[in-house]
């Protein structure tokens, strides 16, 4: 059971998010299309591979649910690095959205949690994870907040948060 209330809860906070940045985002519509058309296959492909069971496999040295979170981070860090048009669109989003996106965190922050007290998740990463998500996530709404309101009062919290959310 608590597989498909992950899943689910996974699955909702990925299409808020992945919602909130192409509709915020300046792109065209094919470019809406082809962004989720990647991401699509990319969660597809996350699924697909916790349907096996890898994420709860200690024969791994580096844990594969962190593999799996790391490659798109990287990709469009590369992606935006590369291409300027590709960066100008993603700093055309609003700082506040994207700070209190980050309050989905706390759910599957909790979910990580849970897997690991089962025994699904091997290794330190779904304490790490886990509490780290949570704290994100009860941190972002005030945090939002503070921003909209003043953004260069707040570089300094901002900074810490987004360090904390990083780790």
């Amino acid at each position: 059971m608590l597989d498909l209330i992950g899943t689910m809860v996974f699955t909702a906070a990925i299409a808020v998010n992945l919602n909130a940045f192409i509709t915020m985002m300046p792109l065209s519509p094919v470019q809406k299309l082809t962004s989720v058309t990647i991401a699509g296959l990319w969660i597809g492909l996350a699924i697909a591979l916790a349907g096996t069971g890898i994420y709860a496999s200690t024969a791994m040295p580096v844990p594969m649910v962190g593999v799996m979170l790391l490659v798109p981070l990287i990709a469009i860090g590369a992606a935006a690095w590369l291409s300027v048009p590709l960066r100008e669109a993603m700093l055309a989003l609003p700082a506040p959205l994207l700070i209190g996106l980050n309050s989905l965190r706390i759910l599957p922050g909790a979910f990580l949690l849970l897997l690991a007290v089962q025994g699904r998740l091997s290794g330190p990463f779904p304490q790490d994870a886990g509490w780290g998500d949570i704290a994100v996530g009860v941190t972002a709404l005030p945090l939002m907040i503070m921003v909209a309101r003043s953004f260069s009062q707040n570089r300094v919290a901002l900074l810490a948060w987004n360090i904390l959310g990083t780790l």
